[in-house]
């Protein structure tokens, strides 16, 4: 079924039996904070919670219907104001519901008594700190039962306290009772033949309906929750004794599309708020609805979508509002469709103010800006100064040496507000930050790529709310208000294209005509509105979060910091520091911040502070020596590994240090004509002087990569263009060192190759670990016993070559020609890249592959009898006419892959998977294959599984329609969906199989053993079960007919029901 909800409202659809009739019960819930009720979480940080405070074992819910609402809180007892005391109290209120219970130190049995409670500034309110113990069935968890000596229970009830050894009472806490416990579990009702005959598979019709209810009696309502009631905590926070809020007020829809034999018909179920979860010390609550209809299958394949919405409890909307959103959503995805949940099935956006941060949490938020140097001083604004001018220098991303915890608290402050922390993050970042120098390879992309997750990671680790951020993001570009990422990505693009088009201009060019030589460019929109960059700039830029300086107008900015400080008015696009303040005030009015709580948190900045600070970044960069490069600029390529091209280290001497000026002033004239006509010869000296030392560096970077291919390259090397191959006298040169090097002993272990001609030369044993041999020729070689571990032969020619007894674990011969190889005696590709390799006729045999990535290979008529291939994977492989008899291929990965007819008899495939694959009369005889799974509709349509090993194999939804299973294993496999038409499993295990609507129409399954195996809605029109054992099956809704045959077949326990007619 199709799920169609909004990210903030969890979701969760389970079928239940009522008396034979299937329903699907749909649960949904939503997270709301104790001082913003209305501003509900996301889903994620919903689960996250739970799973830090119930743990492993513990259950938001049971997802049971419930005819009554209840409470359930999750949390501990904290004495006022963090003093250690032997006993407290807490107590919650939520409507009519109103509970208090005694919590006290650990305590003991002792010869006079009772010993003294200990003090305690933190006691779990747990099951396991109330009274029970091992052999009490009503608390297994608890303390104080059996041993008369042992630990007294620290939380109890005000009406029944411990006084005497032999007390008994009732086990006191606010969480739900296990299901097993007999608080619960005695209202399961009566499970006899009257219930197997009449019920089955439904609950018993004496079944007390409060079982499902997980929380004790007195915290308990007849009937359900209205959804705004107001509550009361006590004594179950830490630095807040008394919590008071509400219930966010909102209600559940829900419309469940049901494929009927009329069509498709939408119903839509009564949503109950039955649960409320509190988890105080989080200052968080999570709120349950719950709604059901009846269906047709009791596996809901007649449940078409459901979509379920949250909106205002006193605002409903129509029904036909969600049928118009829903409908045309019921097919598959259609781009056109705008992903609009989250505006459209939540509800409208509150217009009134929120209310002001309560005082002590004002006041805690005050005294932690202040250690920070934002309250009553002033940040050290040499040391930012000196760091954002490195990050300015440098051009690149700053990093932050760590996270204080007083930050994470006051971005989590701020973030309740509705307020973005960053302005506040930046200055403390920056205060630690060292100049960035370098950006490593890949790492922008990583970078930038990490700031679409920011809003999510910020809302997951500090409960923070995205929405400010989305709505800087939006006015700061409003023709990209729809997608803030996008607008980053604007941003950076038009930073760099100015750059490059200032560089033009400070060299005479004309900047639209030199890019239009270099091929179509589209100039990103301008900016609107400027003075919002440096809004954008206080949350997301000098902030040591990972973002580049080049996204904001810096000169801008600082122009307009000094026009500000003269008392002058800011140019046109210039941004003023000071003018910031007034900017944020109109962002938090707009969030719906209370005016006391905006005014006191721009009151906490010291702006004068930031503007002093943007001056003394202006003044660095002024001392700065214009044609002084950043160190990164002049920092050396690593050096070639090896020594045989001694010509090519020299090249990057040539470009470097003295050789950029006569580079410069000798070839940019030609340069530029060639590229762009207007480039006038005597523009060259100013070229020389600021651009050629910078492409210097990169052409001499460009000249040594291959040398310095490092880890990286090497998994990548066969992505290149290929290299030219060597000729004449070099070539010539080259192949007569390696030859007589090697003949002499010598090691060329990382050296460099690259498109040497080392064709039929005697290299047996040769040392070539780690060299670069991309675009080598060395076809017919004799390479028997060499070590080619981690060297990269990416696009060389291997044709013919023997390379039996070698080693090339972790090499890349991607794109490498292998045709006709011999690699035999255990030849070692272990963890290799051979992507896209041509390995037509290579005889392979008892070779290792184990982690090697043969993806786009060519393995037609390859012979890999015996190979260990452990975990490879073989993706758009041809593999006509290979043979794998006998081969180890535990854990690869076959992913749309030809097997037609491939043998793979007696092969290894646990835990193999196969997807997408086209295997019609492949050969799986008597292959090991436990825990295989086929998915994404492969076919083995006329394959031979016969007397194969396929315990635990998922074949669900595969077309095995002729083929042979007979004598297989198949205990435990999943072959729900299974197309089985005239399939023979003749004397086959499928021993609790799943074969749920598996087609077995006209199969065979003589003499099978199917005991406890599962066959709900299976079809077995014509299937043979003679001598079959069916005993314990369950096979609801089974359909036969008349040709199906059960001859000599044992159905003892059979359990089958008719079908159900459809909806309509």
């Amino acid at each position: 079924m199709k799920i169609v909800k909004p990210m903030r409202l969890g979701v969760v659809p389970r079928v239940f039996m009522n008396q034979r009739t299937p329903h699907l019960l749909i649960t949904a819930f939503v997270g709301f904070s104790y001082d913003r009720p209305a501003r509900l979480l996301y889903e994620p940080t919903v689960w996250q919670v739970a799973a830090e405070e119930l743990g492993e074992d513990g259950l938001l819910d049971e997802l049971n219907p419930k005819t009554r609402g209840e409470l359930l809180v999750t949390g501990r007892c904290y004495p006022p104001g963090r003093v250690a005391r032997p006993a407290s109290s807490v107590r919650v209120q939520l409507g009519p519901i109103d509970k208090s219970l005694y919590v006290i130190g650990d305590r003991t049995w002792g010869l006079l008594g009772m010993s003294d409670p200990a003090p305690f500034t933190e006691m779990p309110v747990t099951w396991r700190n109330a009274f029970g113990g091992a052999g009490f069935a009503r608390n297994p968890l608890g303390k104080g039962h059996g041993d008369r000596s042992a630990a007294l229970p620290n939380i109890e009830s005000p009406r029944h306290l411990i006084r005497a050894r032999d007390d008994r009472p009732a086990p006191a806490g606010l969480d739900g009772y296990d299901i097993t416990w007999p608080q619960r579990s005695s209202k399961i009702g009566t499970y006899d033949a009257a219930w197997r005959e009449e019920s089955f598979p439904g609950f018993a019709r004496d079944l007390d309906p409060t079982m499902f209810n997980m929380a004790p009696d007195d915290q308990q309502i007849d009937g359900f929750f209205r959804g705004d009631e107001a509550f009361v905590v006590e004594n179950m926070h830490p630095d807040r004794p008394r919590m008071e809020g509400a219930l966010p007020g909102v209600a559940s829809r829900c419309f469940v599309c049901l494929s009927t034999r009329d069509g498709v018909v939408i119903r839509e179920p009564a949503m109950k708020l039955d649960t409320v979860r509190l988890f105080p010390h989080r200052e968080r609550g999570v709120v349950l609805f719950r709604g059901g209809v009846e269906i047709a299958e009791d596996d809901a394949k007649d449940v078409v979508a459901v979509l379920v919405a949250c909106e205002a409890m006193d605002a409903p909307r129509p029904a036909a509002y969600y049928h118009e959103y829903l409908t045309p959503r019921l097919g598959p995805r259609n781009p056109d469709l705008p992903d609009d949940e989250d505006d459209r099935l939540m509800p409208e956006p509150e217009d009134a103010e929120a209310p002001p941060l309560p005082d002590d949490r004002l006041s805690g938020l005050a005294s932690r800006l202040r250690r920070q140097g934002f309250l009553g001083g002033t940040p050290d604004r040499a040391g930012r100064g000196a760091a954002a001018a490195g990050v300015v220098a440098a051009g690149v991303h700053g990093a932050g040496a760590g996270r204080d915890p007083d930050i994470e608290e006051i971005e989590a402050d701020l973030a309740e507000m509705g307020i973005d922390p960053e302005p506040l993050d930046a200055a403390t970042d920056e205060d630690e930050a060292e100049p960035a120098t370098d950006i490593p390879e890949g790492r922008q992309e990583q970078e930038e790529e990490s700031l679409a997750w920011f809003e999510y990671e910020l809302e997951a680790h500090n409960d923070a709310d995205p929405e400010p951020i989305e709505t800087a993001a939006a006015t700061t570009t409003p023709h990209l208000a729809e997608d803030a990422e996008d607008a980053e990505m604007v941003r950076q693009q038009h930073a760099v294209l100015e750059l490059a088009k200032k560089r033009l201009r400070d060299q005479g060019l004309d900047p639209e005509a030199y890019l239009s030589q270099q091929g179509p460019f589209e100039d990103p929109e301008p900016l609107d509105e400027p003075e919002e960059a440096m809004i954008r700039l206080l949350e997301s830029k000098i902030t040591g979060r990972g973002s580049k300086i080049e996204g904001v107008d810096v000169d801008a900015l600082l122009a307009g910091a000094r026009r500000s400080a003269a008392g002058q008015p800011s140019g046109p696009g210039e941004i003023s520091v000071l003018q910031t303040r007034e900017r944020l005030r109109q962002v938090m009015q707009r969030e719906g911040i209370a005016p006391d709580s905006a005014e006191e948190l721009l009151s906490a900045v010291d702006w004068q502070a930031l503007e002093d600070g943007t001056r003394d970044v202006q003044a660095d960069l002024d001392d700065d020596d214009p044609d002084e490069a950043p160190e990164a600029a002049h920092a050396q390529p690593e050096e070639p590994a090896g020594d045989i091209h001694p010509e090519d280290e020299a090249l990057g001497g040539d470009l470097a240090g003295d050789g950029v000026a006569g580079f410069a002033e000798d070839d940019v004239p030609e340069l530029a004509e060639d590229d762009v006509p207007e480039l006038a010869e005597d523009d060259a000296p100013e070229f020389a002087e600021d651009d050629a030392p910078e492409l210097a560096e990169e052409l001499d970077d460009n000249a040594s990569f291959r040398a310095g291919w490092g880890e990286e390259g090497r998994l990548f090397a066969h992505l290149l263009p290929a290299s030219a191959r060597l000729d004449g006298e070099e070539a010539l040169r080259l192949r007569r060192e390696v030859e007589s090097g090697h003949k002499e002993g010598r090691s060329f272990a990382g050296c460099d190759l690259s498109g040497a001609d080392l064709a039929h030369l005697d290299l047996e044993g040769v040392d070539l670990s780690g060299a670069i041999l991309e675009s080598a020729s060395l076809t017919g070689s004799n390479l028997r016993k060499a070590k080619l571990t981690g060297a990269i032969l990416a696009h060389a020619d291997l044709e013919g070559a023997d390379l039996s007894e070698a080693r090339l674990e972790g090499a890349n011969l991607g794109a490498a020609c292998l045709r006709d190889v011999k690699a035999l005696g255990g030849v070692d590709f272990g963890e290799a890249v051979l992507v896209k390799a041509n390995l037509w006729g290579a005889d392979l045999s008892g070779a290792r592959l184990s982690g090697a990535d043969l993806s786009e290979a060519n393995l037609r008529d390859t012979n890999l009898e015996g190979v260990v291939a452990e975990k490879a994977t073989f993706q758009n492989v041809d593999l006509t006419g290979a043979r794998f008899l006998g081969a180890r291929l535990s854990g690869a990965t076959f992913n749309e892959v030809n097997v037609t007819e491939v043998d793979f008899t007696g092969v290894d495939l646990c835990s193999a998977t196969f997807i997408a694959v086209e295997g019609d009369g492949a050969v799986f005889r008597n292959a090991v294959a436990r825990d295989l799974a086929s998915v994404k509709g492969s076919s083995f349509a006329g394959a031979d599984f016969s007397g194969a090993t396929l315990t635990g194999a998922n074949f669900m939804g595969t077309r095995l329609r002729g083929s042979d299973l007979s004598d297989a294993d198949l205990r435990g496999a999943l072959l729900d969906e299974a197309d089985l038409t005239e399939a023979t499993l003749d004397r086959a295990s499928l021993v609790e199989a799943m074969l749920t609507r598996a087609n077995l129409t006209g199969a065979s399954l003589y003499a099978a053993d199917l005991r406890q195996s599962v066959m709900n809605h299976a079809c077995v029109r014509g299937a043979v079960f003679e001598k079959a054992s069916l005993f314990g099956v369950c096979a609801d809704r089974m359909v036969g007919d008349d040709d199906t045959s059960f001859e000599g077949a044992n159905l003892k326990r059979l359990r089958v029901t008719p079908p159900r007619r459809q909806h309509g």
